[in-house]
């Protein structure tokens, strides 16, 4: 065991214990867990940062790779009141540097206090505190690593088979591996893409659902996925976990801001503003939603009622702050991915259609709506330049599997959008002739659409 030094952006420095030698700087924040330090650890949220546990004795029950949620550790350094050998040498062996022996109450407090600060550590037989002050003054904000997603996200795309029916698009901005498993467990096979991705790479996928994930730094720096969610939003449906509810409310025109010491742990309780009820959750960010755009508030935090939950009904969008996927727990809100495969899936029903003008054949096909509960029937109408066409749907099976599918009927910025996968023939909307695996949409400008239920 050998010396180790904290300098801390406030100008103090304080001793502590080597448990893993080494040099590095970030920024300083805490978690309040007091299990889950693999998950911790191995969590892509936490890259660029020093992770500080206010538990005082990590590592308890060992270390298991199979509890971990990406391959490698991701912060820059950990610092506890006391690390088990078995952490630190876990920790030690990645060439993370970990200190304890210093009181972590005085360092969580320090954070609330003054916020999440630049840090330096050095720690080892030739750490000083000289050290550690350089280390410091080389410390840039999280703001500046523009660069931080590159360093997290997959290099090409990977596929994850759930063996269903849906398919989702996840652009990877530090995913959990757990939210790869929460899909996959229902059945959706998960395709993960790039940080970087184009709106051609998506469409080559032809998703069911565009997902954005959670991870480090500053929402504003991740431009590649902001503008996914511009091109797609309309057209396809998005869901988004931590920093990609940040991502999808600043591409709908919303804003986000930094907080002072962010929410890290897994006690977060959470109220959903339609029921009432209030959730504990999992959750690391150190920013948030301040403006939600054209996106409605669902859920929001109980402690400092900062946005929790974004939806859209009208654009299928679906988001959390929080971390659904909950690893280590607790496991209240796992029916949000449920909710996101909905998008997908949301009311199928078997149905006839009929076309009026001069079309007077009938196709099978599927349609999604938000609800159908109590309905028997419901009217879809189209106008474009120069002719107007009715489509009358008349409900035979609520869980009937057929031929077409209309994935969705969109009205954003005064333009209609249809997309229909194995649709009949009818070149007027860019439908496929039954049987195709292509899907198409085609866009009307002086359109108008309307959807109810009658």
């Amino acid at each position: 065991m050998s010396n180790a030094y904290l300098a801390l952006a406030d100008g103090r420095v304080m001793e502590a214990r080597s448990r893993a030698a080494g040099q590095t700087r970030g920024e300083l924040v805490f978690t309040t867990a007091y299990t889950g330090y693999e998950e911790s650890l191995t969590d892509p949220s936490y890259a660029g940062q020093v992770l500080t546990f206010s538990y005082p004795l990590i590592g308890n029950y060992g270390v298991r790779d199979e509890r971990f949620e990406s391959r490698d550790i991701q912060p820059e350094a950990a610092i506890a009141r006391e690390f088990t050998d078995d952490v630190a040498e876990w920790l030690e062996g990645e060439g993370i540097p970990a200190i304890d022996h210093l009181d972590t109450r005085e360092l969580v407090t320090t954070v609330r206090e003054e916020g999440a600060m630049r840090c330096g550590i050095a720690a080892g037989p030739e750490a000083s505190p000289e050290a550690a002050r350089e280390e410091l003054d080389e410390c840039a904000e999280m703001s500046d690593h523009v660069d931080i997603g590159a360093q997290v996200s997959v290099g090409e795309t990977t596929v994850h088979r759930g063996g269903g029916s849906t398919t989702v698009a996840l652009v990877d901005c530090g995913a959990k591996e757990s939210i790869f498993s929460a899909l996959t467990d229902r059945g959706a096979d998960v395709h993960v893409v790039p940080h970087d991705s184009t709106p051609s790479d998506i469409a080559a996928i032809d998703p069911d659902v565009l997902f954005i994930s959670n991870g480090p730094g500053d929402p504003a720096n991740f431009e590649a996925a902001e503008a996914l969610v511009d091109h797609y939003v309309g057209e396809v449906p998005l869901a988004g976990i931590c920093l990609g509810q940040q991502v999808i409310a600043r591409a709908l025109g919303g804003d986000t801001e930094k907080m002072t010491f962010g929410h890290r742990g897994v006690n977060q309780p959470v109220r959903d503003l339609r029921t009432e009820r209030v959730v504990m959750t999992t959750q690391n960010h150190g920013y948030t939603v301040s403006d939600p755009g054209p996106l409605e508030v669902t859920q929001v935090n109980v402690n400092d009622d900062t946005a929790e939950g974004l939806d859209s009904e009208e654009l299928d969008i679906i988001s959390r702050q929080y971390h659904p996927e909950a690893n280590p727990g607790p496991h209240d809100s796992l029916s949000f991915f449920d909710d996101v495969l909905a998008l997908a899936h949301d009311s199928p029903v078997a149905a006839d259609w009929g076309v009026t003008e001069n079309h007077g054949e009938c196709w099978p096909f599927r349609v999604r709506m938000t609800s159908l509960e109590a309905q028997t029937a419901a009217v879809i109408r189209m106008a474009s330049p120069g002719a107007q066409i009715t489509i009358a749907v008349r409900i035979a099976d609520p869980v009937g599997r057929t031929t077409a599918a209309v994935r969705g009927v969109r009205t954003p910025a005064s333009r209609t959008v249809m997309t229909v996968r194995d649709g009949p023939d009818f070149p007027d909307w860019g439908l496929t002739r039954p049987g195709c695996a292509t899907s198409t949409s085609r866009s009307y400008p002086d359109a108008e659409s309307s959807l109810r239920i009658v």
